[in-house]
């Protein structure tokens, strides 16, 4: 620990003092980070200071070119409300698991779309079919409530 680095009273953490503590600390990065997202661009370059670190999208900008970019090759066509929708399909998916094992380690993940069901998903707290299965009720709700609104008078 430099001497400049606190310790992190209750943790076995140190206290980063100072960019140049910060940059370290992500240079000698050894677990894997990864940010999920429909594409790269909302942390695009973070994989410069940051050792280990992957992009996981479903949007693949750079067609394969990127080497730190992963993106499924099977998409079957989706619908996405949101961009919470489209991590929540990458965290789902098999090619992304099998990605994720393939890499070892104990992940870290960044996500800039996190709602509360992908939170428990990925925390283990709620299977994926069971986030499926609620994502489609909310899917069903929110139709009969817009039918319901834009009904033509008779």
């Amino acid at each position: 620990m430099s001497e400049h680095a606190a310790h992190v009273p209750g943790t076995t953490r140190r206290r980063l003092r100072g960019i140049s503590e910060i940059r370290s600390f992500f240079r000698t990065n050894t677990s894997p980070v990864y940010f999920f997202g429909p594409t790269a661009f909302n942390l695009l370059g973070i994989d410069r200071w940051t050792r280990n670190f992957s992009y996981v999208v479903y949007y693949d900008s750079w067609d394969g070119a990127h080497p730190r970019v992963f993106s499924p090759k099977s998409k079957p066509p989706v619908e996405f409300g949101s961009s919470e929708d489209v991590t929540k399909y990458l965290l789902r998916d098999p090619e992304v698991q099998a990605f994720l094992a393939a890499k070892g380690g104990r992940p870290k993940v960044a996500m800039v779309f996190l709602d509360e069901e992908t939170e428990q998903i990925w925390n283990g707290k709620k299977s994926a079919k069971e986030g499926l299965d609620s994502a489609v009720s909310r899917g069903n709700e929110q139709l009969e409530r817009f039918e319901k609104a834009n009904k033509s008078p008779a």
